[in-house]
């Protein structure tokens, strides 16, 4: 069974989770313009992030499709084409 797309890409996104909790935070005890602009560059930073992560794990089962193994036997590969991408309809 294969990973979904956070877990592949967690140690990437956790970090930029916490930095944008950290950073909501401050803002919430003391809103001014800068803490707003850090909060705001952070919930960006995450975002891109995470749309590139659904990307990569998507490609990556595309580039399945492609091997012989799938020409062959391709319901192995069904589960992991099939599968829902959270946030994505």
């Amino acid at each position: 069974n294969q990973p979904d797309w956070f877990t592949e890409s967690e140690a990437i996104l956790t970090p930029l989770i916490k930095e944008r909790k950290a950073a909501q935070k401050q803002y919430n005890l003391q809103p001014s313009d800068e803490n707003h602009k850090k909060w705001k560059e952070a919930s960006i930073s995450l975002k891109k992030e995470i749309k590139w992560a659904k990307k990569k794990w998507q490609r990556k089962y595309a580039e399945l499709c492609q091997e012989q193994d799938y020409k062959e036997k391709p319901h192995r590969n069904w589960p992991g084409l099939l599968r829902p991408v959270p946030g994505e309809s």
